[in-house]
């Protein structure tokens, strides 16, 4: 069950399960788009002549959506584990806007903005 709050109130106990009925769906409609976007980019990247059983991660486009994918997919683990919608860093609870505008998102947004911050200063792009 997804662990979310409404401001100071506990949510009703059928909201965080439409909720997560919602995020499911909506994961699930992400991963097909994702899915059909790396299968086009994939066919996209191959030489037209050249005839491969398997789309390769060769081309950046490609790779970016199967790590999409692959986003999509911890983020249905962690639903179904119980652990969707709990911070990885802090663990409180991630804001139900936040989850539904970022469905895979893993931090809150104070702890996503400290990764940001932590990231861009250890990888300058100088």
């Amino acid at each position: 069950m997804i662990a979310l709050h409404n401001g100071s109130h506990r949510r009703e106990e059928s909201e965080p399960l439409k909720l997560e009925h919602e995020l499911r769906v909506k994961l699930e409609e992400l991963r097909h788009v994702e899915f059909q976007a790396a299968l086009e980019a994939a066919v996209r990247s191959t030489p037209s002549e050249e005839v491969r059983p398997e789309p390769t991660l060769d081309d950046p486009v490609t790779r970016r959506h199967v790590h999409a994918i692959q986003d999509i997919d911890e983020a249905l683990a962690r639903i179904d584990a119980g652990h969707f919608g709990v911070c990885i860093e802090c663990g409180e609870s991630i804001g139900t806007r936040r989850l539904l505008d970022f469905p895979t998102t893993q931090r809150c947004a104070t702890c996503q903005e400290m990764y940001d911050h932590a990231f861009r200063h250890a990888h300058p792009t100088h």
